[in-house]
Parts: structure tokens; C-alpha cells; sequence
């Protein structure tokens, strides 16, 4: 029986306040403990959250930064290709048209017994005309063209000179300079 009595009242007073403070520590721990954990998953969570959304800024930077590259990409080859229309639009309107003036050097002569049998071209803005004149009568309608181009009544050209003449067979050949403004 003896063991059912405790004779040291204040012992088991100190060990139920020992004990309640033990409890009050565990149940400290855990709530602090918790409290850590709880802050360490809202940190994670917000690491997490922000490495997402960072994330995605990115991907939305690089295609905007994609669609710039692109943009300027084009902008370059639009600006290189409108340069390179410039540059054959001024060609296009500064060259030489070789036909027309060809074209041009031929209708000079208008008699049908004068006939042009070539035009050569011997610099730019120079032609080189042979042909041949059927009929002798003809050869001072030659002399007129080149006398009316060098007093500048033929609108056009500039200078013209008889280069040769002959006659082979009753058929007079010419070979004269002709040069257009």
C-alpha cells in the first residue's frame, strides 16, 4: 500500500509542473517549428511563383525580341531593295537608247532610192551610217542632210560629216558620220 502514497507532495507538484511545461515546449516546437515550415513553403511557393512568372517574361521578350530582329531584317532588305530600285530607275533613265536613235539616223532618209544598209554605232552618242544611192541624182540630197544637220535645221543632231563616197557599177556607196544630241 505503501506504494500508492506519495509522501512527497511538493515532488509531485514540481513533476505535474515540470510535465506542463514540457508539454508547453513540445506544443512551442511544433507551432514554432511550423511556423518555419509554413514560412519556408511561402518562400519556396513565391520563389517558385516568381521563377514562373520570370519565366514566361522572358519567353515573351524573346519573341518580341524575335519579331524586332525580324522587323529590322526586313526593314534592312526593304531599304536594300528600294536603293537597288533607285539605282536601276536612275540607270534605266540615264541610258542610252540605242534604238530609237538608231531608228532616228534612219529616218533621215526619206527617198526610197536612198538605201541604209548599216548603222553601227562607234561611241555613244556617234553613228557610223552606209548605204548606197540607186539613182546619182540622190548624192546631193546626201550633201543637203549633212549641210542642214551641221547648220543645226535638223533637230537632234548635232554634227554630220561624208566620210566616203564612191561609185562601183553605176551604184554610188556612202559611209557618213552622224552624231545626235
Amino acid at each position: 500500500m505503501a506504494e500508492g502514497i506519495n509522501l512527497l507532495p511538493s515532488q509531485a507538484k514540481f513533476q505535474a509542473k515540470r510535465m506542463i511545461l514540457k508539454n508547453k515546449i513540445s506544443s512551442f516546437m511544433w507551432i514554432f517549428g511550423g511556423g518555419w515550415v509554413l514560412l519556408l513553403l511561402i518562400v519556396l511557393g513565391g520563389f517558385l511563383i516568381s521563377q514562373l512568372v520570370v519565366s514566361q517574361i522572358n519567353k515573351k521578350y524573346q519573341t518580341g525580341l524575335d519579331q524586332y530582329k525580324t522587323m529590322l531584317s526586313n526593314m534592312i532588305i526593304n531599304q536594300q531593295v528600294k536603293y537597288q530600285a533607285k539605282v536601276v530607275g536612275q540607270v534605266l533613265s540615264e541610258r542610252f537608247e540605242y534604238g530609237s536613235s538608231i531608228e532616228k539616223v534612219k529616218s533621215l532618209f526619206s527617198s526610197d532610192l536612198i538605201k541604209v544598209e548599216d548603222v553601227q554605232i562607234e561611241d555613244k552618242k556617234k553613228f557610223i551610217v552606209k548605204g548606197m544611192i540607186i539613182n546619182g541624182q540622190q548624192v546631193n540630197e546626201i550633201e543637203q542632210i549633212v549641210t542642214s544637220i551641221n547648220n543645226g535645221e535638223i533637230e537632234g543632231f548635232l554634227k554630220s560629216s561624208l566620210k566616203d563616197i564612191r561609185v562601183e557599177s553605176g551604184v554610188w556607196f556612202f559611209k557618213m558620220g552622224v552624231e545626235i544630241e
